[in-house]
């Protein structure tokens, strides 16, 4: 009689799947963003938004409507709520048990940081479409004129802000716990200063990318080639972050929890 082969030991590895991984991490931050607290945020945002358009715009005007879409809405408010969306993403992933189960995966972490981010990107582009719709409703209640062709830039100019400064926020939070001082700090010299000169450096400010693509609205200027420029250097500084970003995550020495630690 022929004794069954003894068990192997240790068990093989587990072969690593990008694929699988980058679905895992995807599914994960859209598990995270349908929790109640996420509602409730997101019900928060609507109404302020809602409040914040409907007193900015009373005069129903489509220069008006324009400029507080584009100097408090696209430029300011949502480049915050993205940067904070961001930089907290990752912060929560470089705690001390979620750092125990991403070394424990059989995936790198620069590839980990990429798939969490594309992940937190589809999340907070969804949950922005109702407050998008929130705002086009405001400006069909004012009767803004035009509106059908001011929506669609605007929109663009949405999903840009929020792909460019969510980058931000995963490069600044992967650099230091103290990311919000950081972007400040970032605000203040690039948004604000260089964004706000007629230099060449002000190609580097997103939030000059995005009043170049909106201040052609009220002339009916095309823009179509203004859209792909803008939509050309934002996506590339993305790029640039998230490479940055992965780049030094990849070598950060993370600690894991301490012995007994829940």
């Amino acid at each position: 009689m022929i004794s069954p082969a003894a068990p192997t030991f240790p068990p093989p590895r587990v072969a690593p799947n990008l694929s699988h991984a980058f679905g895992g991490v995807v599914r994960l931050a859209l598990y995270r963003f349908a929790s109640p607290s996420q509602w409730l945020w997101t019900a928060g945002t609507l109404l302020l938004v809602a409040v914040l358009a409907e007193t900015g715009t009373r005069s129903g005007d489509r220069n008006d409507f324009l400029g507080w879409s584009t100097e408090f809405y696209i430029a300011f408010f949502l480049p915050a709520l993205a940067f904070l969306s961001g930089g907290g993403a990752i912060r929560d992933e470089m705690k001390g048990n979620a750092v125990d189960y991403i070394l424990t995966r059989p995936v790198p972490r620069w590839a980990y940081l990429i798939f969490r981010y594309v992940g937190q990107w589809v999340c907070v582009q969804l949950s922005y479409l109702p407050i998008f719709a929130v705002l086009a409703g405001v400006g069909l209640y004012r009767q803004i004129p035009d509106l059908g062709s001011a929506l669609p830039v605007l929109f663009l100019a949405q999903s840009l802000a929020i792909t460019g400064f969510l980058a931000l926020g995963f490069l600044c939070g992967v650099l230091t716990s103290r990311y919000v001082v950081v972007g400040l700090i970032y605000g203040g010299i690039v948004e604000l200063g260089f964004g706000r000169i007629p230099v060449q450096l002000s190609e580097l400010s997103m939030t000059h990318q995005f009043r170049q693509l909106l201040h052609i609205l009220p002339a009916h200027q095309p823009v179509v080639l203004v859209a792909a420029q803008t939509s050309a250097v934002i996506i590339g500084l993305t790029v640039g972050m998230v490479i940055l970003a992965a780049a030094v995550f990849g070598q950060r020495e993370l600690a894991g929890a301490r012995s007994g630690e829940t």
